[in-house]
Parts: structure tokens; sequence; C-alpha cells
């Protein structure tokens, strides 16, 4: 009884009660959720589909009427829809909301739209209002890159906004310590309580998977004293991100696996500091090298060092883009047994990921420098009226 009472349990939370196919539910749902945060007198319809669901609502009947199409059903979620339903949104239709509906496809205020570039579920809708303009998406998965590029965006916001403060930190270590510090303990928030989309993108919450702002900075905090800091500073960088790492490792040996990452645990946090703060004293040592021996190696390996760190994020959101859109349409990057490295790794490897983002990387450092030099001859190829003789 146990058994059937929780499979019962999960089919009702996987399941819910709808009115008519999927198809035309999906687009009335989402114009009666533009209509309901609309306001003033609607003026036009713009409805955009993925082909697949565009075909599929072409054939069937729209609930609440006799009726066929994709313009009508757009325009009874508008006329007719009740977004709060859900898949019910067109349980109740009335004659009057049908027939506003028909007038509204018969005087051209609504415009449907095709695109193969898009989800497997994807529908717009822009509705325009003699007040605004309304804009709803419903897409069957966010691109798993949109995780950390919210996460950048807001990093950079805010250096810009909190510049005077995070220089200041950058002179005090130890208050820079404290504000780290406290970041990671906002991994003790509860984050199911966290009901504020807004709130999540800065402190987590259960809604969705993302890198909240709040958790990650002590990283970014910690690269803004290391860039101006002593060598004994760096050094007690170093010794407390080992401590650290041994931290989250010993929860992780104690849990028997991998704290959460969605919302991130304390433990998940602090794992990687030891290997981060490795890695930038591992590039402050070859900057600050002096071996004659090994002086024309240093030289170019630090050249391609610090243009990787000129345009860390260019080359890091670059080189995601374009192995989640590999992975996304399914060219992975694995072509036959017998071919040689990278080509026999799989993306979804984590070995795999890691070497083709290193050969992503060097692709867009090669292109990065061609075009670096183009525009420093085009520089060089133009001279003033001083330079005539």
């Amino acid at each position: 009884m146990r058994d059937e009472a929780f499979f019962l349990g999960e089919i009702h939370k996987a399941l819910m009660p709808s009115t008519g196919c999927t198809e035309p539910v999906a687009i009335a749902l989402n114009t009666a959720t533009a209509r309901k945060h609309a306001r003033g007198a609607l003026k036009h319809l713009t409805l955009t589909l993925d082909a697949y669901l565009y075909k599929n609502a072409m054939g069937v009947g729209i609930p609440g009427s006799d009726e066929r199409g994709v313009a009508l059903c757009a325009a009874m979620g508008v006329t007719a829809g009740d977004a709060d339903a859900q898949l019910r949104v067109l349980d109740r239709v009335t004659p009057q909301a049908l027939k506003d509906a028909k007038q509204m496809v018969f005087d051209g205020r609504v415009t449907v739209k095709t695109r193969g570039d898009v989800p497997d579920l994807f529908v717009e809708s822009v509705l325009e209002t003699e007040e605004e303009c309304v804009r709803v998406l419903t897409l069957s998965d966010i691109p798993g890159w949109s995780e950390f590029l919210i996460s950048f965006a807001l990093f950079m916001l805010l250096t810009a906004v909190l510049f005077g403060g995070l220089r200041a930190l950058a002179r005090r270590p130890l208050l820079a310590l404290a504000a780290g510090a406290a970041c990671v303990a906002c991994c003790l928030i509860p984050y199911e309580r966290v009901t504020s989309t807004q709130a999540a993108l800065l402190i987590g919450g259960t809604q969705f998977s993302f890198f909240p702002v709040v958790q990650y900075a002590p990283y970014f905090l910690a690269g803004i004293v290391f860039t101006g800091a002593s060598r004994a500073v760096r050094m007690a960088l170093l010794a407390l991100s080992a401590a650290a790492s041994a931290a989250g490792a010993a929860y992780a040996a104690m849990l028997g696996g991998l704290p959460s990452r969605f919302p991130p645990h304390w433990a998940w946090i602090l794992l990687p500091a030891l290997g981060t703060a490795a890695l930038c004293a591992l590039s402050y040592g070859l900057c600050a090298l002096r071996a004659p021996a090994l002086s024309r190696a240093l030289e170019v390996l630090r050249g391609a060092l610090s243009g990787v760190g000129g345009r860390s994020l260019y080359y890091l959101v670059s080189s995601n883009l374009v192995l989640f859109a590999m992975a996304g349409r399914g060219i992975v990057p694995q072509l036959s047994r017998k071919s040689v490295l990278p080509f026999t790794l799989p993306i979804q490897s984590p070995l795999g990921a890691l070497c083709w983002t290193a050969v992503l990387l060097l692709a867009l450092s090669f292109v990065a420098s061609l075009a670096g030099r183009g525009a420093k001859r085009g520089q060089g190829g133009t001279h003033g009226p001083s330079d005539a003789k």
C-alpha cells in the first residue's frame, strides 16, 4: 500500500488535467498569459512557433469551438483564455469571446510565423496594446550556457556599480576575507524559502539552475586581492584555499558523493578553492620567472597566457557557446574509434569537454591574434600630414 500511495503521488505530481490537445493549449496558454500582463486595448498579436508545433496545431481542433487554425487559437487565448487555469486555459469559452477572436483574425491583427533554429518546443507571443508591448516565451528547455551567462552579466554590472568599494577591499585583505566568509555563509540560507526570482539570481533558489552571484563572489574577491597583494598575502591566500578545499573534500567524503551544485552547498563552493589558487599562483610565477635558458619558450608561453587572460571572458563565453551549440544539435565531436585525439572523446565526458574547450580556446586565440596583427598593420600603414617628407 505504501508503494501504491507513493507511485500515485508521483503520478499526480507529473500530470495535470487538460482541456484539448497539447498544441493548441500551449499556444492559448502563452497568449492568455501575455494578455493577463498587458494593459490597454489590443492592437496586434504576433505569434512565433517552432515548425513541428505549427504543423501539429494546424491539424487538431481548438477547445471550446469547432474550428481549427493557429491564428484563431492564439486569438482565443487573448479573448477567452484563463492563464491561471494552466492547461485548462480554454475551459470556459463563451460565444462572445469566440466571436471576438474570429474578428481579430479577420481584421488582420494576428500574425503567425515559424522558426527552424529554436528548441523542440518554442512559443513566442508579442502582444501590442495602446499602452505597452508584452512578450511571453514558452520553452521546453533553457539553453545550458544561460546559467553562467547571466552570472557573468551580473558580475560585470555589480563591478561597475561597486567599483569604489571593490578597490577598497583590494587594499584590505582582512576585510575582503570577512566579506568572502559572509558570502559563503549565504549557502546556509533556506533556498526553498526564496520565492523572488530577482533574489534567487543573487543568493540562489530552487526555481531554476543558476550560479548565484553572492555565493561565488569569494573567488571574485580573492582574484582582486591576489592581483595587488604582497608575496606574504599571496602565500596566505594559497594556505587558506588549501584549508577550504580540505573542508569541502571532508564533507564530500562524509556525504559519500559531491554536495549540491544547484543551489550551491557551502562544500561545493569551497572544493575548487585550492585548484583555483594554484592556477593563479602558477600564472603569477610564470610571469615573474626569469630563466635565460628558457627565456624564449617562456616568452611564447607568457604571451599566450597574457592574451587569454586579457580576454578570458570572451574566450570562455565563446568556447562554451560553441560547445553547447554542438552538443544541442547533436554534432558531438566523436567521429570514430579509429580517429586520433581529440576526435575519439565525446563532448559529454569530463575529459572530452576539457579537451574540446582547450581546442576551441586555441582556435579562438589564433583568430584573435590574426585580427590583432591586421589592426596593427592598418595603424602602422597610416601616416598623417606631418609624416610626409
